[in-house]
């Protein structure tokens, strides 16, 4: 028996095929949206200019350039150069964040992505990714960023 859900979450409303029945985000869920489609789900979404953010996706491969200003950036705003930092700034130029639009089918006991698009995309700057990506979606997001 399959029972198919559609998860989509807008800047200003919530729905879904069934909404007794939101699909909950699981590892599971998180790695086939990360494997299969190149679309990384966020456990914590980011709220900026009063829109709020449930994935990303990575538009570029970062260059050694990148890296070049992510360093001076660092160094600028925090007198160092931190990896952290670094990271945030690779993220926040080579990536964008959107709203995540997913359609799922039941399998017995096991949900299966069918489909997943990153729909109101957004370019974030650097100080909402380190403001607000929560350190739970920091090694996913980071995973995407060398994703081949």
């Amino acid at each position: 028996m399959t029972e198919e859900t559609k998860h989509e979450t807008s800047t200003t409303e919530l729905s879904s095929l069934d909404i007794a029945k939101p699909v909950q985000m699981t590892d599971s869920i998180i790695g086939q949206c990360m494997v299969e489609f190149d679309v990384c789900p966020l456990r914590a979404p980011i709220t900026y200019n009063n829109k709020v953010y449930d994935c990303m996706v990575r538009e570029r491969e970062a260059v050694i350039r990148d890296r070049i200003h992510a360093e001076q950036w660092s160094i600028g705003e925090f007198d160092s150069v931190y990896i952290d930092a670094v990271r945030a700034f690779f993220i926040a130029d080579t990536c964008r964040f959107g709203v995540l639009d997913m359609k799922t089918i039941q399998e017995d006991n096991f949900i299966r992505v069918t489909e997943v698009a990153l729909t109101e995309s957004a370019q974030l700057p650097v100080d909402c990714i380190v403001d607000s990506l929560a350190v739970k979606d920091y090694a996913n997001v980071s995973h995407m960023l060398g994703k081949a």
